[in-house]
């Protein structure tokens, strides 16, 4: 009995009767499940059965508590008192997945490596349960995986099954053929692995892997690569042993020849070639095994795998999946067969890309709908607020509901969601200050009818965000008291044509609406009242050059009278992770001239920031839903949009994203922004080759095909941002997506070419990944048969020496330069 117990057992009686006696007279509220369970948890090792009746609601709650244990780890071992209530009967279980669950979650201490092991010694029952563990998988926090994960090493599970075979209680054959079973159950990857573990701890004999064979070779058509790789392994094993069943392995071994690991793809070649060599009989079939080797991805499996089939005269094989081979396996395969080595014809070109607007003909209503249902198109927004500016709100009464379930779900807090349901139900809504949201509270003040309806100035007049400067003088016309934060956003999205003839009807605008309105369009100087008016018109009469009359005023900022320059900067931050040294480059903003400080009204304006919490720019902050709009704001650049979203990108590419929510609107932007993109663009894209998400690096590869040939981004201005991001990003993922965006089309491939060729001299030799980049610049050189190697590439390629892959593949390049 615990020592807590001991205070208030009554002498006399016993301990579970008296816990039982108290328990009955609990009310119902007073008894959680959890804690009823702990209650005979400290009661320690009981030795003699109650002699009273448990309460009628003992069992409910005890499966309950299992139901719960089973679902979120407590780390704690009350399972003891689960076994002891059934022991003395008081409640009868059913031995279901839920209570197998249970076992794993509380049959032991995460800290104290005997309790699990004892319990089972002394609890004949519980060792026939325990085999169950093999079979159920668990989820969440309650699996033998996760509860290893985060117990003691010699508390895990892994460890219990290791100390009882080792002192006999639990049969070893059994042990190792359960974690077999439960491999080809197919488990998810994560939770796989405790039973690959705890199979090679055992460290098995080349005999017992052989009689486990018939287990090992089901393993080969696994859904988790690791499972095959684990099966390959082991069958190698098996075949040294001289006991490889061939018929059964040829049989089984075409799916191991595609799982994405190189070594394990090559083992099962290898294994399959021996085959053949002493059972010709089976070389017909051994053939038809290996030629699925030759769609895999990687050139390595590919070349062994013909290599083969050419030694086994497999002409008709490799012939019929020769659009499937690397370029360089494909010209060997076609020398071999003496067939033209015609390339894979590319994907289709990719086209330009325009944002396409909403229909003109929509209703507000309409529009609305499709605004709160999440489906944030800028031009939308910008016509949906040009309806309401008006007073054009037919139709949006029906929408209230809607927009009143939005305003009061704290999921869309501070986005531009919840920004326009608050305008259709006229509800205030908070977020943070910027020129978006000043924008919304102009329309709000004329549905509070603080404020005249007239038509918008800075309605698109092209769904790219541009306004005509003819129609934008019109309406100035019309409305020369306009809100500023409007006359702001229109001045900002001035089309560079029919500016002249603009001005030339602007010349009788009134009042300093007119006057910066010619400013904009090229017209003379005036006075300057209102800072933020006339950093709108420098900024859209030159946008990247300085501005005279601004910088006279003072208006010297970055992204006021002075064109702004972003640069990133990587500070190097060193930890410990799992025993070994690690370092993060933390990335911040560097803004040049410095000093630039933000405003609502001035979104040119952008101020540094440091990733991480407490950033420093106030876009950062908004929900990722503003981002089509955001990227709307000035049509010229798109740097300052860039500079602020560029952060969530970097963190996308990390080995561990965190919340990238952003990152797929921010890459529809890049491919969609009618301005310059300059180097922070180009950062974007150089990050998003390495993003850690398939779907972004999809998206990159298209931006990348559709950028660089058309020069919207410069092969040279992308290589430099990808050399500036080395360290922070991962250069196999950088090598993959960039093969991927090269047969996108033959001007891809030549870029790609171009970005590598102007890239590797940046890079040391020593850069991880290294090789991998040389292959897709090998790969691509000869899919196109471009023989061309720049001057500084030819030098670097020249001077990476030895036997490493990186330098293997340099000397492949530098023959293909060469070559006839």
């Amino acid at each position: 009995m615990s020592a807590a117990l001991r205070r208030w057992h009554t002498p006399g009686v016993l301990p579970l009767d008296q816990l039982l006696n108290e328990l009955r007279d609990l009310p119902a509220k007073a008894r959680p499940p959890v804690w009823v369970l702990r209650r005979f948890f400290e009661l320690g090792e009981v030795s003699e059965p109650p002699t009273v009746e448990p309460p009628r609601w003992l069992r409910p709650a005890v499966v309950e508590a299992l139901e719960s244990v089973a679902e979120g780890w407590p780390q704690s071992d009350f399972f003891g008192a689960v076994r002891m209530l059934e022991r003395f009967g008081l409640v009868t279980l059913e031995h279901d997945d839920t209570y197998v669950l249970a076992m794993v979650s509380c049959l032991g201490d995460p800290w104290e490596g005997s309790v699990r092991a004892d319990a089972l010694r002394r609890d004949p029952e519980l060792r026939d349960l325990v085999w169950r563990v093999f079979e159920v998988e668990g989820g969440g926090e309650v699996s033998l995986a996760n509860v290893d994960k985060f117990s003691a090493p010699d508390a895990s599970w892994t460890q219990t099954f290791l100390t009882l075979v080792a002192d006999g209680t639990l049969p070893r054959d059994r042990v190792l053929r359960s974690c077999l079973q439960a491999l080809g159950r197919d488990f998810s990857a994560y939770r796989a692995g405790w039973f690959s573990g705890t199979y090679r701890g055992l460290e098995p004999t080349a005999a017992e892997c052989v009689a486990d064979q018939p287990l090992l070779l089901r393993l080969l058509h696994s859904t988790v690569p690791a499972t095959v790789s684990f099966a390959v392994r082991h069958l190698t094993v098996v075949a040294k042993a001289g006991a490889l069943d061939d018929e059964d392995y040829v049989a089984e071994c075409a799916a191991a020849m595609v799982v994405p690991a190189k070594s394990t793809a090559l083992g099962a070649i290898n294994l399959a070639a021996a085959v053949a060599g002493r059972r010709p009989d089976l070389a017909p079939a051994v053939a038809e095994a290996i030629g699925a080797g030759l769609g895999h991805a990687h050139r390595d499996v590919q070349s062994r795998a013909l290599a083969v089939l050419r030694s086994l005269a497999a002409n008709k094989i490799v012939e019929a999946r020769l659009d499937e081979l690397e370029p360089s396996v494909r010209r060997a395969a076609a020398e071999w067969l003496d067939v033209p080595a015609a390339p894979s014809p590319p994907v289709e070109t990719a086209a330009a890309v325009s944002p396409a607007g909403p229909a003109a003909a929509a209703t507000v209503a309409e529009r609305g709908a499709r605004l709160l249902a999440g489906h944030l198109d800028a031009m939308d927004v910008e016509m949906f607020l040009a309806a309401l500016a008006v007073n054009d709100t037919a139709g949006l009464d029906a929408l209230h509901k809607q927009a009143a379930k939005i305003l009061s779900d704290p999921r869309w807090q501070g986005s531009l969601r919840q920004h326009l349901a608050g305008l259709i139900a006229a509800k205030p809504v908070t977020g943070p200050d910027t020129f978006l949201r000043r924008r919304l509270a102009e329309v709000g003040h004329v549905l509070k009818g603080r404020r005249a309806p007239a038509p918008l100035l800075a309605t698109p007049t092209d769904p790219a965000g541009w306004l005509d400067p003819r129609v934008f003088v019109d309406r100035l016309a019309a409305n020369p008291d306009p809100p500023p934060f409007d006359l702001a956003a229109a001045l900002l999205r001035l089309a560079p044509e029919g500016r002249a003839d603009a001005l030339r009807s602007a010349r009788t605008l009134p009042g300093e609406p007119g006057a910066v309105a010619r400013y904009a369009l090229g017209g003379e100087p005036a006075e300057l009242t209102t800072p933020a008016l006339w950093v709108a018109a420098a900024r859209a009469r030159a946008p990247l050059a300085d501005d005279p009359h601004l910088l006279a005023a003072g208006l010297d900022q970055a992204g006021q009278g002075r064109p702004a320059t972003y640069g990133l900067l990587f500070e190097p931050e060193h930890y410990q992770y799992e025993g070994r040294a690690r370092t993060y480059y933390r990335p911040s903003l560097e803004v040049t001239p410095p000093g630039a400080v933000e405003q609502a009204d001035q979104p040119t304006v952008v101020a540094v920031w440091v990733s991480g919490p407490g950033t420093s720019s106030v876009w950062q902050d908004l929900d990722p839903d503003w981002i089509p709009w955001h990227a709307h704001i000035w049509p010229h650049d798109a740097e300052p949009f860039f500079a602020v979203r560029l952060d969530e990108v970097l963190r996308a590419s990390t080995s561990y994203p965190m919340v990238t929510y952003g990152t797929t609107e921010t890459l529809d932007a890049l491919v969609t922004h009618p301005g310059r993109l300059g180097p922070m663009a180009a950062a974007t894209l150089a990050a998003s080759l390495s993003a850690s998400e398939v779907r972004h690096r999809v998206l990159a590869a298209e931006a990348c095909a559709r950028l660089v040939p058309a020069a919207r981004i410069t092969a040279a201005e992308l290589a430099t941002a990808m050399a500036g991001l080395a360290r922070h990003c991962t250069a196999t993922r950088w090598a993959t997506t960039l093969r991927d965006a090269a047969r996108i089309g033959p001007d891809a491939g030549s870029a790609v070419i171009d970005v590598l060729d102007d890239l590797l001299p940046r890079l040391g030799a020593d850069q991880p990944g290294l090789h991998a980049l040389l292959e897709t610049r090998y790969e691509e050189a000869v899919r196109l048969g471009r023989r061309t190697v720049s001057g500084p590439a030819t030098t670097w390629l020249q001077a990476l020496a030895g036997s490493s892959k990186a330098a293997r593949t340099a000397r492949l390049i530098l023959a293909e330069a060469t070559a006839t």
